[in-house]
């Protein structure tokens, strides 16, 4: 058995699953989006003044498909990024960094004295660069791993509590419709306010051309005046470029390499 290639690809579908959890949390999201909506309009329009039982009989199920859905909406968050601190998943070092290490080993290994040949280095180096890898790939897929089943245990809690809440939505239609069918026929009445009315837009153009012909008779009053500053003109602020994903405040991360002081 080629340990090898076993954590190699274990470690590659730990990172494969990672992308398929979150791409099925897509669809719970407008689900979700939905159930809100559905509590949102009946809430706002639900007559609660006519029936005292009948608004009981609707407040109770709102308020526990409100529960429900701050839950789901919880396990959804935990599953999608462990709300703002995210997850933290482990990969191999970048190629170029892999390769000076490589190097790295090459150069410790021609240092030996007595000194070997050039192939038995290169098979020393080769050595202790997959049993580097083996390591590295045991303890990403093992990182890797944990953050996975993490994901997937809110995954499960949030569509548990996602179908709790449709259930209680699906009893709110009974005294919701029951108020519709009541309320259907009668005209509501709405409280209008009257605020001071907008200003006469003609008097707003008016004002604007007094300004104008005032800034018009000052500059020709000034003639062939030589106009003059104390300050210099300010130099326009340079585009800012920021790379994706990098925090703008925060230097770049040096690597320092194995066998040297750089």
């Amino acid at each position: 058995m080629d340990y090898y290639d076993f954590y190699r690809d274990h470690h590659n579908r730990t990172l494969d699953h990672k992308n398929e959890i979150n791409t099925s949390l897509s669809t719970p999201i407008g689900i979700l989006t939905a159930l809100v909506a559905s509590l949102f309009y009946a809430c706002t329009s639900f007559e609660y003044s006519d029936n005292y039982w009948l608004t009981v009989a609707f407040i109770l199920p709102g308020l526990f498909v409100l529960f429900f859905l701050a839950i789901s909406l919880f396990h959804l968050a935990k599953a999608l990024s462990d709300f703002h601190n995210g997850y933290d998943y482990a990969y191999l070092a970048d190629a170029d960094v892999l390769g000076s290490y490589y190097n790295d080993l090459l150069v410790h290994h021609n240092s030996t004295v007595p000194p070997i040949t050039s192939n038995e280095a290169e098979r020393l180096a080769i050595i202790d660069f997959e049993v580097y890898l083996l390591r590295e790939l045991i303890t990403a897929a093992g990182i890797n791993q944990k953050n996975n089943k993490s994901k997937m245990f809110h995954r499960f809690q949030r569509h548990n509590f996602m179908t709790y809440a449709f259930i209680s939505l699906s009893l709110l239609i009974i005294p919701f419709g029951i108020d519709f069918g009541i309320n259907k026929n009668k005209e509501k009445t709405y409280q209008i306010k009257i605020v001071s009315p907008i200003p006469n837009a003609e008097a707003i153009i008016n004002t604007d051309r007094v300004i104008q012909d005032r800034q018009k008779k000052m500059a020709k009053n000034q003639g062939s005046i030589t106009v003059t500053h104390t300050v210099p003109k300010p130099t326009p602020p340079p585009t800012q470029m920021i790379r994706e994903g990098v925090n703008p405040n925060a230097s770049r991360p040096t690597v320092k390499r194995p066998g040297t002081n750089k």
